[in-house]
């Protein structure tokens, strides 16, 4: 786009162009807000946007100034603008930073308008940078004065973020892996994410780019295990959508509602497995229409709570007649997802299946682990149960990969769901390492069943931070969280 006074008129008539510019400039002052969208071409399209916002008294004109200075043109104008403009344009840049979200790679040109006259401007700007900011232009800038003006804030902010991290920002900790990754790791990524979610960073609090950075937050409280935060944070987003938005495009909020459906779909189920529900897939559709009516659930998602339910009762039977109910809900599930279809007809012949026709059950439980964690637990389950009941032989590399998923998933939430003294009945036939430290968490579980854990927690603290006691951490996660009673 040009702006320039030769596409106003190429006439001679002064007063005609005069006549023509001051239309122009109406036109730009009434259209301030999509102004700051348009795209710097030469130094007479700032002249003429300069003539038309700045005297006009509101802050439109630096608005668009600052989203383009990427652009050597605008830096430039702005170098040899009247003094009066640039020392508000310093008073205003803080302001701007402080309520509008800046990538890193926008603020170059802080390094190159750095001069030594300006740094008590700079040190105003400096404060308002976040952590990512400061170190982008740290490793930009070759100017020993602003680097060590920005090494000092940045040492300010990671003190800071220490404090309210609790030391998990702290790389020096110990490890603590799951499915997802680390979990501090990703405890710390969450408390970026819900920082950057909060509405001083949008203009439009309501709008799009807020519901899908609100969206990566719940993601990530799911993946630090935290499962009822996650949907609680979500009930917060959906209510939000439905009460505040207004001006989301169509495709925006096809994306948006897809992605909350596809969180929801492996997170209720799991909710409803965690806390017991005698009635999982009532319990799950219940939360749907009480907190998110508009949403579809996940019918093979459902059916998969059904399945589980039959399987506990076939445990609980002295038969060992493979039940018709689990091959009815396997024929169900072939028809909901037919990209699974041998997956179910191996579960439901597996009556009269060899081992060796079991690998799409031992694939399908490595795949569901992170997509559908329920899902893999149910499938672990129902091999759990086969072997129980005689239909497959004690084999010890299947055995291993079914204890090596319940071991997995309590490492991520530490439930008893996971780890309990039904499940390690069978943990005789696995490897050394897997039994021993099941029979850790286990004896650990029934030392901790009362009071003894937050007394121990207060007074010998130490325990808790020895290399070799994760089962006592996860334990201490599982308490703090919740999942363990």
């Amino acid at each position: 786009m040009s702006l320039s006074r030769s596409d106003i008129n190429n006439t001679n008539n002064l007063f005609l162009l005069w006549e023509q510019e001051l239309i122009i400039r109406n036109d730009l002052r009434q259209g301030a807000r999509s102004v700051q969208e348009v795209k710097i071409e030469t130094a007479d399209d700032l002249d003429l946007l300069y003539r038309a916002l700045y005297f006009s008294g509101n802050t439109d004109f630096f608005t668009l100034l600052i989203n383009n200075l990427s652009n050597t043109t605008a830096l430039n104008w702005l170098a040899n603008a009247p003094d009066r403009l640039v020392e508000e344009f310093w008073l205003f840049l803080p302001w701007y930073m402080q309520h509008h979200a800046i990538s890193p790679d926008n603020l170059q040109f802080l390094i190159r308008l750095y001069k030594s006259e300006l740094k008590p401007e700079y040190q105003i700007i400096i404060n308002h940078l976040n952590l990512s900011q400061v170190q982008y232009l740290i490793s930009r800038t070759a100017n020993p004065e602003l680097r060590q003006l920005l090494k000092k804030h940045e040492t300010l902010l990671i003190n800071k973020r220490q404090q309210a991290y609790y030391g998990l920002a702290d790389k020096s900790r110990l490890p603590y892996p799951t499915i997802y990754g680390d979990k501090s790791d990703i405890i710390v990524q969450t408390l970026d994410l819900l920082a950057a979610s909060e509405k001083i960073h949008f203009s439009d609090p309501y709008g799009s780019e807020r519901f899908t950075q609100q969206l990566l937050v719940a993601e990530s409280l799911f993946q630090c295990g935290l499962i009822d935060d996650s949907i609680a944070y979500l009930k917060r987003i959906y209510r939000e959508y439905e009460q505040e938005n207004r001006l989301v495009a169509l495709l925006d909020e096809q994306r948006i509602v897809k992605n909350m459906s596809q969180q929801l779909r492996r997170l209720l189920p799991l909710h409803s497995l965690l806390t017991r529900q005698v009635q999982p897939k009532q319990h799950v559709l219940y939360l749907y229409e009480q907190h998110f009516p508009r949403l579809l659930p996940d019918e093979a998602s459902l059916l998969y709570l059904d399945l589980y339910l039959k399987l506990l009762d076939y445990l609980s039977r002295d038969d060992s007649v493979f039940p018709y109910d689990v091959q009815l809900i396997c024929q169900q599930l072939e028809q909901k997802r037919p990209g699974d279809k041998e997956l179910f007809s191996v579960m439901a012949n597996s009556f009269s299946t060899g081992e060796e026709n079991l690998l799409p059950i031992t694939l399908a439980i490595s795949n569901r682990l992170t997509s559908m964690p329920h899902e893999a637990f149910i499938l672990s389950e129902f091999l759990r149960i086969l072997l129980i009941k005689g239909y497959l032989v004690q084999d010890i590399e299947i055995f291993n990969q079914v204890l090596n998923t319940y071991a997995a998933l309590w490492h991520w939430v530490p439930s008893s769901l996971f780890i309990n003294p039904a499940i390690a009945e069978q943990i005789g036939w696995a490897n050394s390492s897997l039994r021993q430290y099941f029979e850790k968490v286990l004896d650990l579980l029934h030392y901790y069943h009362d009071e003894t854990f937050f007394h121990e927690l207060k007074n010998r603290a130490d325990l808790f931070r020895k290399k070799d006691e994760s089962a006592r951490r996860e334990i201490l996660f599982g308490k703090l969280t919740g999942v363990i009673t």
